[in-house]
C-alpha cells in the first residue's frame, strides 16, 4: 500500500468513528430532551438551565454537551431559612445499562455523604469498600429513608424516572 492509501484509510476510519461517536452522543442527548420538556429553561450568568419548582423541590436537567456524555437529572430540596439543599437526589441516564442513581444528603451543621443508590433507594456498594464504610453507610441511608422516598416519589411525579 502507498502513503496515500494509508492516510486516505487513517481518515475513512477517523471520519467514520466520529460519525459513530456523534450518532451515540445525540441518541444519549435525545433521552434527555423528554426531562427537559418537563421544566423551564433559564438563563444565569449566560447559562441555559432548566429547572422547575414543585412541593418544596427544584427539579433540574442539565442536558449533556456536545460529544459528552455527562447530563443528569436532580432534585433538590432547600432546608428551611438554608442556602444549603437537604437532600439532592441525582440520576445519570444511560443509553445501553442501566441508569445509576445518587444522593447527597446535607446536615445542618454543614456535613454531607455522597453515596450511590439503586433504583429503589438502597445503597450500593463497590465489592472492595470495607464493613465499616458500609455500616456507616447503611445507618445514614436508613436515618434518611423518610426524605430519600419522598424524594424519589416527588422525582416521579415531575419527571416519572422510575416507570420508564
Amino acid at each position: 500500500m502507498t502513503k496515500k492509501k494509508i492516510a486516505a484509510a487513517a481518515a475513512g476510519l477517523l471520519l467514520t468513528a466520529f460519525a459513530a461517536w456523534n450518532g451515540v452522543w445525540y441518541l444519549h442527548y435525545r433521552q434527555y430532551q423528554a426531562f427537559r420538556d418537563k421544566t423551564e429553561k433559564v438563563t444565569v450568568g449566560g447559562m441555559d438551565l432548566y429547572q422547575t419548582s414543585r412541593d418544596g423541590y427544584l427539579f433540574s436537567v442539565s442536558m449533556p454537551s456536545y460529544l459528552h456524555f455527562n447530563g443528569n437529572l436532580s432534585a433538590d430540596k432547600t432546608i428551611p431559612g438554608n442556602t444549603q439543599s437537604e437532600i439532592t437526589m441525582i440520576v445519570w441516564l444511560s443509553l445501553f445499562g442501566a441508569d445509576e442513581y445518587g444522593v447527597i444528603l446535607n446536615t445542618p451543621d454543614g456535613l454531607q455523604s455522597q453515596i450511590y443508590l439503586d433504583r429503589q433507594g438502597n445503597p450500593v456498594f463497590e465489592d472492595g469498600d470495607d464493613q465499616n464504610y458500609k455500616d456507616d453507610v447503611q445507618f445514614l441511608v436508613s436515618e434518611n429513608q423518610e426524605i430519600i422516598r419522598e424524594t424519589y416519589d416527588a422525582w416521579d411525579t415531575v419527571f416519572g424516572i422510575r416507570e420508564k
